[in-house]
C-alpha cells in the first residue's frame, strides 16, 4: 500500500463526487511531468488524501490502476489541458472535519518528500504538484479517528480490481516503455493488491460513478457499470 497527496483545487468537485482521477498524460509542450506519470504508479488499494482550498477534505482508495481515457468535462478549469489522459478510480469519503496542514507544518515537515513536495515551507499547497507520494503517512496522525472509520467503511465496502486483466491494461496503456518493455512487464506481472484485511476481494470491475465519465472509457472494453456506494455521485460525510 502506497500513500499519495493529490491537488485538486480545480478537479475536487468532479473528482471526488465522481469516485476518479484523471490528469494529462504530458505537459502542454509534449514533455514528461512526473507529477501525471505518478498516475502509473498508483495501484489497487492505494491510500489518496484530497487537498483542496487548503484543507484535507477527503481520503480515497483507489479500485483499479489507470487507464487512458479522453478528458472528463471539467469546464473551464481544463482548457489547456490535452484531450486524452490517464484515470484512476479511486471511492472518497470526505472528512467532518477536514484538517489545515497548515496549522502543523512543523511537525509535518520532517515527513514530507524531500523532492516533490505538496507543500511549500510555509504550509501553503504547490498547485504544480498534481499527484505525489508521501513516503510515510503523517496526516493520520492529525486526522486521528475520522481516518481510521472512513478506511474501515473503505475496506469494508469496496471492491478492488485485483485481476490480471487490470494489470495489463495499465501495462499497455504506458507511454513510457516501448513494445518489448510491455512484453516483459506483462509476463512479470502479478496480481498483489489486498483489501486492508488481508484477504483478497471478490474481483469485480468498477468505474467512476460520475455520468460524466462513463462514456470516457474505451468502447472496445467489457465493463460493468456498478451503482455508487455513495448514491447519486455524492461523497458521504462522517
Amino acid at each position: 500500500m502506497r500513500y499519495w497527496w493529490v491537488n485538486q483545487n480545480q478537479t475536487y468537485k468532479t473528482e471526488v463526487p465522481g469516485g476518479f482521477l484523471w490528469s494529462p498524460k504530458t505537459k502542454a509542450d509534449g514533455g514528461k511531468n512526473p507529477f501525471y506519470e505518478n498516475m502509473l504508479r498508483i495501484e489497487p488499494n492505494d491510500v489518496v488524501f484530497s487537498f483542496c482550498d487548503t484543507y484535507i477534505k477527503a481520503a480515497g482508495l483507489a479500485t483499479e490502476g489507470a487507464t487512458s481515457t479522453p478528458k472528463p468535462d471539467f469546464g473551464s478549469a481544463s482548457k489547456s489541458w490535452s484531450e486524452e489522459g490517464w484515470l484512476v478510480p479511486v471511492e472518497f469519503r470526505e472528512f467532518g472535519k477536514p484538517l489545515r496542514p497548515k496549522a502543523h507544518i512543523e511537525e509535518l515537515k520532517p515527513y514530507l518528500p524531500k523532492k516533490y513536495s505538496p507543500l511549500k515551507p510555509t504550509g501553503d499547497g504547490l498547485q504544480a504538484v498534481y499527484l505525489t507520494e508521501l513516503p510515510q503517512p503523517p496526516l493520520i496522525r492529525f486526522l486521528g479517528k475520522q481516518y481510521e472509520s472512513i478506511l474501515e467503511e473503505l475496506s469494508t465496502d469496496v471492491s478492488i480490481d485485483n485481476s490480471e486483466d487490470s494489470q495489463e491494461r495499465l501495462i499497455k496503456g504506458r507511454t513510457d516503455i516501448g513494445p518489448t518493455a510491455k512484453e516483459q512487464a506483462t509476463r512479470q506481472s502479478t496480481p498483489r493488491a489486498r483489501n486492508l484485511s488481508g484477504q483478497r476481494k471478490t474481483q469485480r470491475k468498477r468505474v467512476p460513478r460520475h455520468q460524466g465519465c462513463k462514456s470516457y472509457l474505451p468502447a472496445s472494453e467489457s465493463y460493468q457499470t456498478v451503482e455508487g456506494l455513495l448514491g447519486r455521485g455524492k461523497a458521504k460525510r462522517l
